[in-house]
């Protein structure tokens, strides 16, 4: 589990981890044979895109989905060579080479 301050006052949210992991392992069922991705953009909706894409590749996930060239960066820091980023805004002017490098 992890617990996260919100911006909108002084409570915290709570994101199970566990659940996202059966979720995940529900889909890949329901998904018979096709690949299910993880899609991590604007921090994995808020939820700690380091924490959700860590336990998404436990589960054996492999591709990710991000917005952005910077999404892209942070999950190839943590999820290293292996893994596929795909970046949905494309490539804007001037990313080229940080897309290379993602």
């Amino acid at each position: 589990m992890i617990e996260r301050p919100t911006p909108y006052g002084a409570f915290n949210f709570t994101v199970d981890l566990g659940a996202l992991a059966a979720n995940y392992a529900t889909l890949k069922v329901q998904a018979a044979g096709a690949e299910v991705a993880g899609m991590l953009k604007a921090n994995a909706y808020g939820l700690g895109g380091p924490h959700v894409a860590a336990r998404l590749w436990d589960c054996g996930a492999r591709s990710f989905f991000t917005a952005g060239v910077g999404g892209a960066e942070v999950l190839r820091q943590l999820l290293g060579p292996r893994a596929d980023v795909y970046v949905l805004d494309g490539c804007r002017t001037g990313d080229a080479e940080r897309l290379i490098e993602a």
